[in-house]
């Protein structure tokens, strides 16, 4: 009769095996799965948004690059700036030229305008606060704000305080405006 190997299924009920086979393979199995694969996706993740980060860091350093060498090419035109900013001998005349187009609106009434304070910048050139009081209605208004948006010269609405008030008659916005402009001194 031949030999045949024996074979028993109570291999696999012994504690030895579970405790020296399955159990390693078991928590090695739980250590990746909960663990190192975290850690993995990651650091990949981390590489992904660093890689990106420098992608943009190049971008943005060719920008600095091309910019620096526009700006020393020469294409600051002076004539350009100085028709910018309000000139004259004193800044009153900023306020003269601002009312005649404010009455050249019809529903706008200017009641009162001050030059607040002058604020000196460079040798030549200040940054002039005025104020100007103004009775209208909503289509005047919205008439000022357009000739101000239009305007190519540098001025500024810093402050616009609007009081609505009905009467018997009509009904009036009391319009506070608060202006900054540039201005510069000739002789």
């Amino acid at each position: 009769m031949p030999i045949r190997p024996s074979f028993s299924f109570n291999f696999f009920k012994e504690r030895s095996f579970w405790f020296f086979y399955f159990l390693p393979l078991a928590v090695s199995l739980g250590l990746i799965v909960f663990y190192l694969y975290p850690r993995w996706q990651d650091l990949r993740l981390h590489q992904e948004l660093l890689e990106q980060k420098k992608q943009a860091l190049l971008k943005y350093q060719k920008r600095v690059k091309q910019l620096k060498k526009d700006l020393t090419q020469e294409n600051f035109k002076p004539q350009e700036e100085t028709q910018k900013v309000f000139s004259g001998k004193d800044p009153y005349l900023i306020v003269a030229d601002l009312q005649k187009r404010f009455e050249n609106i019809p529903e706008v009434s200017l009641r009162s305008f001050r030059v607040l304070n002058r604020k000196k910048l460079a040798e030549s050139l200040e940054l002039v606060r005025l104020t100007f009081i103004i009775h209208t209605d909503v289509k005047g208004l919205a008439e000022i704000l357009s000739l101000l948006e239009k305007e190519k010269r540098s001025l500024k609405i810093s402050r616009l305080a609007v009081n609505y008030v009905k009467n018997r008659k009509e009904e009036v916005l009391y319009v506070n405006l608060e202006l900054e402009a540039l201005f510069r001194t000739t002789s």
